[in-house]
């Protein structure tokens, strides 16, 4: 508790009286919310602010389900998640509420906490792979495509060639 009281920017966030922003409206309304996750800011701030802005977006579209879908893009994922932001548990559910969820991660092998991970792969139904670069990352991604995609196609692809697997009802299609 120390470090997060000490920290400027941290301090400043859970002592404010009023939010400046209604992270309720922006999912009601459908509004864009973007957050610059600094490269300055340290690894602690980072997963604190991401994941009480995750848990505020995820109770606002429970609450609002009427609204529009709500479309959350985490870039570098890897960076800003951890076990305590609860994204298992939300990815468990989020379909029913229309909480959409984009995830980017480079290196989810060793970037990834092992339950977030297990999440991902169990819980999201459309991957976009690039070359990953690395075998382990490859071998984990190509577990998500059709068996016909193997890992050294994944080590193969050329820059901006990518396989896609998405799913209907009636199958899982890579292509």
């Amino acid at each position: 508790l120390d470090q997060w009281v000490q920290n400027d920017a941290i301090r400043d966030l859970i002592a404010a009286r009023e939010s400046t922003v209604s992270i309720s409206e922006v999912v009601r309304d459908g509004k864009v919310v973007v957050v610059r996750n600094a490269p300055s800011s340290g690894e602690t701030e980072k997963r604190l602010f991401a994941t009480a802005l995750i848990r505020r977006a995820w109770v606002a579209a429970r609450e609002n389900r009427n609204s529009p879908p709500f479309y959350v893009v985490l870039d570098e994922f890897d960076s800003i998640v951890s076990e305590q932001s609860d994204i298992h548990s939300i990815l468990s559910e989020a379909r029913a509420f229309d909480f959409c969820l984009t995830l980017p991660c480079q290196n989810p092998s060793n970037q990834l906490p092992e339950q977030v991970q297990k999440a991902v792969e169990n819980q999201c139904e459309t991957f976009i792979s690039f070359n990953p670069g690395g075998k382990d990352d490859a071998r984990l991604i190509a577990a998500q495509h059709s068996p016909e995609v193997s890992w050294e196609d994944l080590t193969n692809l050329s820059k901006y060639k990518f396989f896609m697997r998405t799913h209907d009802d009636t199958d899982t299609l890579t292509h």
